[in-house]
């Protein structure tokens, strides 16, 4: 089961204009992994998604989780930034002009009150509700995990659902293995 990051990218960036977003900030939180694919283990660093529309979104990240990330053949730029660097400043540059931002609803404060620093006068909004919008809508392998998690649920496993527990990469706990 895979999902397809691209279309959601796309949804999102179609949805930006009615919410009056001009960018698009996701850090830690479920945001980010749902839209992109990738979901940070270093919580001390900046590791930021910036997508503005009409732009390759930019995934901001320490370089030495770089590695770890999968850009899905191009849907998002991999943006390494070192100890040396600034990475509050390199998501600023990304953001540019843009006069209203919406953040995800889990970034550190302390990364959000850096870049409000950095990016005065603008509008600042939750990306919470945009999130949610394009969140509600799923795809036919997020509701094949949830028929499988209502069958666990209800104690009535389906005749596939010894396959797919087989199938999953080994030593993986279920619930993550099904998370939409």
């Amino acid at each position: 089961m895979s999902f397809n990051h691209a279309a959601r990218i796309d949804r999102l960036f179609k949805s930006m204009p009615s919410h009056g977003v001009d960018a698009v900030l996701l850090s830690v939180g479920a945001d980010m992994p749902w839209l992109i694919g990738y979901e940070t283990t270093s919580f001390e660093r900046l590791t930021m998604a910036v997508l503005r529309i009409g732009e390759v979104p930019k995934l901001v990240v320490p370089k030495l989780d770089a590695p770890r990330v999968d850009d899905l053949g191009g849907v998002f730029e991999v943006v390494p930034w070192d100890e040396m660097d600034d990475p509050i400043a390199r998501v600023a540059d990304f953001v540019g002009s843009g006069a209203s931002l919406a953040v995800g609803d889990a970034t550190w404060s302390r990364f959000t009150l850096a870049l409000q620093e950095r990016l005065q006068g603008r509008l600042w909004t939750s990306a919470g509700p945009l999130m949610e919008e394009l969140r509600r809508v799923k795809e036919s392998d997020e509701l094949d995990r949830l028929r499988v998690v209502r069958a666990i649920a209800d104690g009535s496993p389906l005749p596939w659902l010894t396959t797919a527990l087989a199938a999953r990469p080994k030593g993986r706990w279920l619930g993550r293995s099904l998370a939409c």
